[in-house]
């Protein structure tokens, strides 16, 4: 490669920046790396800044005060969101025509469709890991898992009763 091959010119979301640049706003936003994500040091670090910690982690901060580099940020991270909303509302699309929600035939077995539907809740966050709490509520006792699982079933009795 040229000498200068990191100096050149790249586009990253209408924003033009050097390739190391691009490297750094790429790093610092991807959430899926908890090393770099959101840390300036490892983020320019990862894009291919050299030095020391102090030297790398000084480049990094000036970047991220850079208001060329938080433009690119910010259209990155906007990019980013509506790539993984439109992955989410095929999920969930998909789990609800599974759980036979949706009009038309569904596609799985009765069988699987409580699992579909408990996917789906998970999905959308209606219910979470289950956690011991220290508050009682007087007069309430929690169903066993045993009257739970079978009060799902009678749910899904009725649901497939309806149809």
């Amino acid at each position: 490669m040229q000498k200068g091959h990191k100096l050149a010119k790249t586009t990253l979301c209408g924003v033009e920046l050097t390739f190391l640049q691009a490297g750094f706003v790429k790093a610092i936003t991807d959430f899926s790396n908890q090393q770099t994500y959101g840390n300036a040091l490892q983020s320019a670090r990862a894009a291919g800044y050299r030095g020391n910690d102090n030297t790398v982690g000084q480049r990094g901060n000036e970047l991220v005060n850079n208001s060329k580099i938080q433009q690119a940020i910010a259209a990155y991270q906007a990019e980013i969101e509506g790539a993984i909303n439109i992955r989410q509302a095929e999920v969930i699309r998909l789990l609800r025509q599974y759980a036979g929600l949706d009009p038309g035939k569904p596609i799985v077995e009765n069988r699987d469709r409580l699992k579909s539907i408990e996917l789906l809740g998970k999905t959308l966050t209606m219910f979470g890991e289950r956690s011991e709490t220290t508050h009682k509520i007087p007069g309430y006792t929690p169903p066993s898992r045993k009257e739970a699982v079978e009060y799902s079933r009678q749910r899904l009795a009725l649901l497939e009763k309806g149809k």
